[in-house]
This record gives C-alpha cells, structure tokens and sequence, in this order.
C-alpha cells in the first residue's frame, strides 16, 4: 500500500469512527483533517469528499468549538483545492443560523469558491452588526470581483 492509500485508508477509519467520537475526538479530527487538506496532497475528488463530510459536520454539530475545526478545515481546503460552491450549498442554505466568528469563515469558503453563485450568500453580511463579518464580506466580495471576466487587466 502506498503512502497515499494509507492516508485515505486512515480518514476513511477514522470518517467510520466519528459518530463514536467524543466532542474532544470530533474536534480534533477536523483539525487534523483541515492539516491534510492544506498540505494539498490529496487529489481533487478526494479533496471534495472530505469538505463535503466537514460541511455536513459544520452544519449539523452541536458543539463550537468543532463546528469551529470544521470549518477551517473547509477554509484550508478553499486555498489549495478549487471547491465548487455546490459542495458548499449546506453551508449557504444555513448560513444565517452561523454565530458571527464562524460566519466569518462560511464567507471565506463561498469566496474561495470563485463562484459568482456565492455573491448572493456573501451580499446581505455586508451590514451586518459584527464588525469581523462586515470585513468578512467585503473582503470576499473583493475576491469575487477579482476573478469576474472582464475586471482583470
């Protein structure tokens, strides 16, 4: 077995163990996976399939602190891997139930995306009362802007 079928072999023990976890095991294995994610060694269907089961987690954990993990897991995979914005979609459709820190990282994953699709999402968090999340927003509407045909030199 090669070095990279061992890596998949272990998430793929460890993805079979999560719901077994405690919140201590679950948080630390979105970190870990967030580490895997921004080494970017994995390829991109892999990639893919590991932010879509740190998105379900992000959208569905009770605790902070590892929807937290999960979620800059997601953002680690947004700057090595192109994540489309579908992968993306739960974290969208949800995106006002996120507490202001963890919103600041949702608009970060929808901007990595470059996906005009995320404008829509990032747009209304340009007023909003958290100061972190109007950055956040801006910041994403930027990148955003930065890869539409037609505004590049």
């Amino acid at each position: 077995m090669d070095e990279y079928a061992r890596v998949l072999d272990r998430v793929e023990t460890e993805l079979a163990a999560l719901s077994r976890m405690d919140d201590h095991g679950r948080d630390v294995w979105a970190d870990s996976l967030g580490d895997l994610l921004e080494s970017g060694c994995l390829n991109q269907a892999d990639a893919e399939r590991l932010v879509s089961r740190l998105v379900a987690l992000a959208v569905t954990e009770a605790t902070y602190e590892v929807r937290e993990s999960a979620l800059h897991a997601v953002s680690n995979a947004g700057v090595r891997y192109a994540i489309p914005v579908q992968v993306l979609e739960p974290l969208a459709s949800r995106i006002d139930a996120f507490e202001p820190r963890l919103l600041e990282y949702v608009l970060f994953c929808l901007a990595a995306t470059h996906d005009e699709e995320s404008r829509a999402h990032v747009e209304p968090f340009l007023d909003h009362p958290a100061a972190g999340v109007r950055e956040e927003a801006a910041q994403a509407i930027a990148e955003l802007d930065a890869v539409r045909p037609g505004l590049r030199d």
